[in-house]
């Protein structure tokens, strides 16, 4: 209704609210839209992403030295749940970042 209004034909605004839609769900990333584009479905898409997950899971042993692949992989599984909130990046002392892994890597943080 608000396409009509707004003088943008109903059919065509469905067209590219659908468009934007596989836009959303496919990303920019070249591996998964020459997957969308090849298949024409989204499950080859979520087989891209998935991977590149795994990729970037795998690639957290090269931070061992510099923090613990838990709080690397609690960090990345948190923005899900922070997608459409307000995120405020408050950059702090290193210092007690470095302490907070000393003291997860002794076992007295909880998961």
């Amino acid at each position: 209704m608000s396409a009509i209004r707004s003088g943008v034909p109903a059919d065509l605004h469905e067209k590219a609210i659908a468009l934007f839609r596989s836009w959303v769900l496919v990303g920019g990333m070249p591996a998964a839209v020459e997957a969308f584009a090849r298949e024409r479905s989204y499950l080859p898409v979520a087989d891209v992403h998935r991977e590149l997950l795994a990729t970037v899971r795998d690639d957290f042993a090269k931070y061992a030295d510099r923090v613990h692949h838990h709080r690397l992989a609690s960090v990345l599984d948190s923005v899900p749940n922070q997608l459409g909130q307000k995120f405020t990046y408050c950059p702090g002392p290193l210092e007690k970042f470095e302490n907070a892994d000393r003291i997860s890597r002794k076992g007295k943080l909880t998961q």
